[in-house]
Formats: structure tokens, C-alpha cells, sequence
């Protein structure tokens, strides 16, 4: 029942992902590892997306939710002779920093990560410890002529009134959502708080819960302006359940963390390969460019990734 729901909101948010996702022209991007991270990607042949509460920056989800309950205060409840059911425009203006902490790991949705810069000193610190970095080049033209429909390619928004902007197109489509169906007259019942509840739940409460799904989507669009040098791209995938045999899990400090594989052979949903994608390699600032380079390229020939060009940084190495 909610994905059926999810089927017929979805239209709704349609041109905002449009909007977000020029498809035309898209840019040479590039993922920013660790030297032991890149080795484990090509050997396996895997990207992987981390689900978004294993990110690096936790306040992402919680600047969204302020922009929304910012925008929201500007408009009226149906109580109040708006559009929006009261408990749907109550729900999103109590949404707190615990309740996203609380329940942001049990989201389904996962990101990652690419930027424009193939050579840039700030991600060469921040996701590549300084001289242990390579960024693989990525051909997202090809992803995008084969993506299926639960990915999404996206392009950061930093600016604030863009941000903004962005959300008062979110928060219309959605009162066009519940100006067009019925249902939204009923969504004003109490949302169900567990799976036991979700299992007795009526077609109302299927309808609610797809709607928060679809808003809550959004979320990894947006990030905080100091982090525009980064010229974030993302690949934003949304699971339908089906995913179990390309979970992955890592430990780091202080959390277990969960992803999925986005390409590789154990991946039904997507045909593509991991090395029909990589169009490039830049190794970052390093003591020894050249012995790396030399073993760049054995590793890529042993795994199947051939006449990949080779690149290294043009930013000096500084041993600290």
C-alpha cells in the first residue's frame, strides 16, 4: 500500500529532481578515497553509497528540516484555511534534532559522494588523509543512460536563497498532492509509531507515511554554504528491499556503518560495471608520485580496468 502511494506522489516532486538533476551536460566527477579505500574499490569492482546517517556532516538532515519549518510558519494549516492536513503540518513542525538523530539511521536512503574538482586541496585533506588520496573520474553520462529508477543524481545546493527557493517548490507540489486527492482529508489521524500500528494502519496513514518518505528525500540536497568549494554531485539511492545481498558494512569511530553496492556484478537492478564507469585516476599530493603511479596502473590492468589515464596532483607535498 505505501508503494502504491509513493507512485502516485511521486509525479508531484517530478520536476523539482528535474531541476535538480540537469541531465544535459553533465560533468566529469570525480569520488575522493582513501589510498586503502581506492584499492578495495577497484579489486571488488563496487562503489559503494553510505546510508545518510553514517555521513560525515550530521547537520545536513537538521538544516533541511529547519528550512522547511522556516517556510512553513509562513503559511497556514487547513485548521487555519490552508492547504496542508493539520497533523502532516504539525509533524514537520515538531521535527526536532533528536527525533531526525533518533530515527535517521533507520531511513532508507543513501548517498554518494563525487565533486567537479579533480584536484583539490580541501578533499584531499578532509577524505583522503593528505598524501594517501586518489579521485576516480566517473562517465555519469553512461550511469545516467542506464540508471534505474531508485537512483537519483543530483547536484548539491549551497546558496541559501537558492535552498530557499528550492523549498517553497517542495512545500507547493506537496499542496497539490493534498489539493488533488481526497485521501488528504483523512490524513489528519494519528500517524502510526511502529511497525505493529503501521500493519493495522488504513490507506490514510499509507498515503501519510509515503508523503513524509518522498519529503524527507530532499533532505541530501542541500548542505551548509562552507562547504560549497567542494561543488558537491551525489547519487541519491533509495532502496526498495530488495538490497540485502549488496549490503556492506564498515566500522569506525564510534559507530558501525551500513552502504550499499551500486555497481558490480551482484547488482540486479543496474547492468553496468565498475569498469566501464572509471574514465580517469588522479593520485593526490604524495612523497612519491611515480612508484604510485607504476602500481596504479598494475592494479587497474590486473582488475580488468584498461587504458585508464593516469594523472597526478599539481598541488606540492608538504610531509608535516
Amino acid at each position: 500500500m505505501i508503494a502504491d502511494w509513493e507512485k502516485k506522489i511521486s509525479p508531484y516532486f517530478l520536476k523539482i529532481w528535474e531541476e535538480l538533476s540537469p541531465y544535459s551536460n553533465l560533468p566529469k566527477l570525480y569520488h575522493y578515497s582513501t589510498g586503502e579505500n581506492f584499492i578495495k574499490i577497484i579489486e571488488s569492482g563496487e562503489l559503494w553509497a553510505t546510508q545518510v546517517a553514517c555521513l560525515n556532516d550530521k547537520q545536513e538532515c537538521h538544516g533541511y528540516y529547519k528550512l522547511i519549518q522556516k517556510a512553513l510558519k509562513k503559511r497556514k494549516s487547513k485548521k487555519n484555511g490552508g492547504v496542508c492536513p493539520d497533523r502532516i503540518y504539525q509533524a514537520l513542525l515538531d521535527t526536532t534534532k533528536e527525533s531526525i538523530d533518533k530515527n535517521l539511521p533507520d531511513i532508507p536512503i543513501f548517498v554518494a559522494c563525487f565533486s567537479t574538482e579533480s584536484d583539490d586541496l580541501s578533499q584531499w585533506r578532509a577524505y583522503s588523509r593528505g598524501e594517501e588520496g586518489y579521485a576516480i573520474g566517473i562517465d555519469f553520462t553512461k550511469i545516467q543512460e542506464n540508471m534505474h529508477r531508485s537512483f537519483k543524481i543530483t547536484q548539491v545546493i549551497y546558496d541559501v536563497s537558492e535552498q530557499e527557493k528550492m523549498i517553497e517548490s517542495i512545500i507547493n507540489a506537496a499542496e497539490k498532492f493534498f489539493t488533488d486527492y481526497e485521501i488528504a482529508k483523512d490524513l489528519d489521524r494519528q500517524l502510526p509509531q511502529n511497525y505493529e500500528e503501521l500493519e493495522k494502519s488504513n490507506k490514510a496513514a499509507f498515503a501519510a507515511i509515503a508523503f513524509l518518505k518522498a519529503f524527507g528525500q530532499f533532505a541530501p540536497c542541500f548542505k551548509h554554504e562552507a562547504y560549497k568549494a567542494e561543488k558537491e554531485w551525489r547519487i541519491i539511492y533509495f532502496p526498495d528491499g530488495n538490497d540485502s545481498s549488496r549490503m556492506r558494512f564498515t566500522q569506525h569511530r564510534g559507530f558501525l556503518a551500513r552502504h550499499v553496492a551500486l555497481f558490480g556484478s551482484k547488482n540486479k537492478e543496474n547492468s553496468l560495471l565498475l569498469p566501464e564507469l572509471i574514465r580517469e585516476v588522479v593520485i593526490g599530493p604524495c612523497a612519491y608520485p611515480d612508484i604510485s603511479r607504476a602500481n596504479v596502473r598494475y592494479l587497474l590492468s590486473s582488475k580488468g580496468y584498461l587504458n585508464v589515464p593516469i594523472k597526478t596532483s599539481n598541488i606540492p607535498f608538504r610531509s608535516v
